[in-house]
C-alpha cells in the first residue's frame, strides 16, 4: 500500500494463478485433453495414450475392429505397455509446479502406480505374436473352428476311429481239440468237394462262379480223442472277403459320394465368405458326416478285407483295414477290429437292408446284447449273399444236431442255442426262408426299426 496526500492507492500487481499455468501438450492425452496420470503406448502404432481413455475408446468400437485413435489404422492386437519416459517427464513437470493440481486430477498424487498386469499382458502379448506367426496368413479363430467341425464330420464319417485299435490286437479263434488243416477254396469252382485233410465228409458247396470270396473250412474231431458228430467230426468254417482291385470299384458310389462332397464343400465356403453366423456355416457339418460315409462305403471294397469265422463256441467277425496296390508294389496293413460273440447269445441270423441306407443287403446277425443288428458282407452280389447266409446257418444246424454246443452232456455246462434261433433254422420253404432278399418296400422301414451297426463292408 503506498499512500500520497492522504489518498489509499491500491496496487493492481497480483500472485500469479494456478490457472495462468499451460500444460505442455506433448505431456497431454490426444483423447482427453487432460495430463497424463497412467500413460500407455500401443505396441504397433507407438502412439501413447491415457489407459483408461484407451481401454474405452476400444471398447465403444461395435464391428469389434481395433484401431489406433489418433491416426485410425487398423491394428492385430490391444497390445499397450507403460509408457515410463512419459511418467517421468510429468513428475518433473509438477516438481517445477509445486502448486498446480492439472486438470482432472483429484489432487497431485492423483497418480496411479504402474498397471500390476503390465508383465502379464506383455506375455500374453508375445504369446500371441507367437501364435499368430504359426497361423496361415489370414487365419481366424472362426476359420479355425470351422474347419474344426469339417475335419471331425469326416472323421466321424470315414470310421478313423478305427485307428483306436492297434494292428495285430486281434487272434483267430481258435477251436479246443484236435488240428486238422484248413481247406481252402475260391470262387468259379466246378462244385466238386475240396479235399478235408483227415476227415471225410460232406464239405460245403464253393463260392458262386466269378466271386472273389474264399472259404476254409475244417473238420476237427474232439479233445478226447473221440470224434463227435459222427465220423465227419466238427465243422470249422471261415469265409474271407479280400480286398478288391482299383478298377473293380463300383464308379457310381464313387461319383455320388463325390458329389455329395463337392457340392457340400461349395455350400460350406459360400456361407463362410458371405459372413454367415459361426453355427450356420457348422449347419454343413451332419452333410459332411454323410458324404464322408459314402465315400467310405464306395472306398471300403479297396482298403477293407473281412472275415466272418464260425468256430465249435463262438462266432467271429472282423475287419481288417489297409491298402494293397500290385501293380505299385504297395501292401499296408493299417488296423483291424474284431468282434467275438458266444454262440448264447445269438438270436438270429438272416439278409437285412445294409446300414448304410443305400439299396445293398447285408448278412445281419441278431445279438442279446446289441440294439439292433450286426451286419456283414454290404456290396456283394444277391447270389454270394445267399451262398454266406445258406453256409452260415447249415453249420450253426451241424452244431445243434450234434450236440457239440451241451445237448449230448448237458452237464459240462456249455452253451446252448438259443431257442428261437433254433427255430429259425428248421426249414419251412422259401417264402419265408431268412436267406431270401428283403423286399426293396420292406428295406426302409427295416433300416428304421433299429439301430444297426456295421462292421466290415
Amino acid at each position: 500500500m503506498a499512500e500520497a496526500d492522504g489518498t489509499r492507492v491500491e496496487s493492481t500487481s497480483a500472485p500469479a494463478s494456478d490457472s495462468a499455468v499451460e500444460e505442455p501438450l506433448a505431456l497431454c492425452c490426444p483423447i482427453t485433453h487432460l495430463l497424463f496420470r497412467d500413460p500407455v503406448f500401443v505396441a504397433e502404432s507407438g502412439s501413447t495414450y491415457e489407459r483408461h481413455a484407451l481401454e474405452t475408446f476400444w471398447g465403444r468400437e461395435r464391428s469389434g475392429a481395433v484401431r489406433d485413435p489418433l491416426t485410425n489404422v487398423p491394428l492385430s492386437s490391444r497390445a499397450t505397455f507403460v509408457n515410463w519416459g512419459k511418467r517421468r517427464e510429468v513428475a518433473s513437470w509438477l516438481a517445477d509446479h509445486s502448486t498446480h493440481v492439472p486438470a482432472g486430477w483429484a489432487s497431485r498424487d492423483d497418480v496411479p502406480p504402474a498397471h500390476p498386469a503390465a508383465a502379464s499382458s506383455r506375455a500374453a502379448a508375445r504369446a500371441r505374436a507367437a501364435l499368430a506367426r504359426r497361423l496361415p496368413a489370414g487365419a481366424s479363430l472362426r476359420a479355425l473352428a470351422c474347419v474344426a467341425g469339417v475335419v471331425l464330420a469326416l472323421a466321424a464319417g470315414l470310421d478313423l476311429p478305427l485307428a483306436l485299435f492297434p494292428a495285430g490286437a486281434w487272434r483267430p479263434a481258435r477251436a479246443a481239440g484236435a488240428r486238422a488243416p484248413w481247406t481252402e477254396r475260391a470262387g468259379g469252382g466246378d462244385g466238386a468237394a475240396a479235399r478235408a485233410g483227415g476227415s471225410g465228409g460232406e464239405a460245403a458247396p464253393p463260392p458262386p462262379r466269378g466271386s472273389r470270396l474264399v472259404l476254409h473250412e475244417r473238420l476237427i474231431g474232439h479233445a478226447r480223442g473221440r470224434v463227435r458228430g459222427g465220423p465227419a467230426g466238427r465243422r470249422e468254417l471261415s469265409i474271407h472277403r479280400p480286398r478288391c482291385r482299383l478298377g473293380e470299384l463300383r464308379g457310381t458310389n464313387l461319383g455320388a459320394s463325390v458329389f455329395a462332397l463337392g457340392f457340400t464343400a461349395t455350400w460350406t465356403m459360400g456361407a463362410y465368405r458371405a459372413g454367415a453366423p459361426l453355427l450356420f456355416v457348422l449347419f454343413s457339418c451332419p452333410f459332411w458326416l454323410t458324404a464322408a460315409r459314402l465315400l467310405r462305403g464306395a472306398l471300403a471294397p479297396l482298403l477293407e478285407a473281412s472275415t466272418v469265422h464260425l468256430s465249435t463256441d463262438e462266432l467271429v467277425l472282423r475287419s481288417e483295414l489297409g491298402l494293397t496296390l500290385p501293380t505299385l508294389g504297395v501292401h499296408v496293413e493299417a488296423r483291424a477290429r474284431e468282434l467275438r460273440a458266444p454262440y448264447a447269445a445269438l438270436t438270429a441270423v438272416r439278409l437285412a437292408p445294409a446300414p448304410d441306407g443305400s439299396e445293398d443287403a447285408a448278412l445281419a446277425f441278431s445279438l442279446d446284447y446289441v440294439d439292433g443288428i450286426v451286419a456283414w458282407g454290404q456290396g456283394l452280389s444277391a447270389a454270394e449273399l445267399r451262398w454266406v447266409c445258406a453256409c452260415v446257418r447249415d453249420v450253426l444246424v451241424e452244431l445243434e444236431h450234434d450236440g457239440a454246443l451241451g445237448r449230448a452232456e448237458p452237464d459240462r455246462g456249455a452253451a446252448r442255442l438259443r431257442p428261437e434261433l433254433v427255430t429259425q433254422l428248421a426249414p419251412r420253404g422259401d417264402a419265408t426262408d431268412a436267406c431270401a432278399l428283403p423286399p426293396p418296400a420292406r428295406r426302409a422301414h427295416a433300416r428304421l426299426a433299429a439301430t444297426e451297426l456295421f462292421f466290415g463292408y
